[in-house]
């Protein structure tokens, strides 16, 4: 697709060599699109070098007058009724990723699952 369209940003996680990629996020890296933030957030387990992706207004009102909730993109963290399965990582890891990164997000968080 980054082939057909000049100029596209191609955004994915610095920890796995991706070769289309334009714009490699490390962790709490963040890509603004517009008037939105993209943080990446680390959870190694699925892949070594897999991220969620939090999508954010820049405007923190937004979220705080309720006005957005924050959105995730899992990935394949997390998919209805469980996670990911463990290709390079193990189960403290995934643990971490859920209790450690997801758990802790604003209650208002929608997640979009893999």
């Amino acid at each position: 697709m980054a082939r057909l369209i000049p100029g596209l940003d191609v955004v994915t996680t610095e920890f796995e060599d991706i070769p289309a990629a334009t714009v490699r996020l490390g962790d709490d890296d963040v890509y603004t699109l517009g008037s939105l933030s993209i943080r990446a957030l680390h959870t190694p387990c699925h892949t070594k070098g897999h991220v969620l992706f939090l999508v954010t207004p820049q405007d923190e009102t937004e979220i705080r007058e309720a006005k957005t909730a924050p959105v995730l993109f899992s990935g394949d963290t997390l998919f209805v009724g469980g996670c990911g399965r463990f290709f390079e990582g193990d189960g403290q890891q995934m643990v971490e990723a859920l209790m450690g990164r997801v758990a802790k997000l604003p209650p208002q968080t929608l997640v979009y699952c893999g």
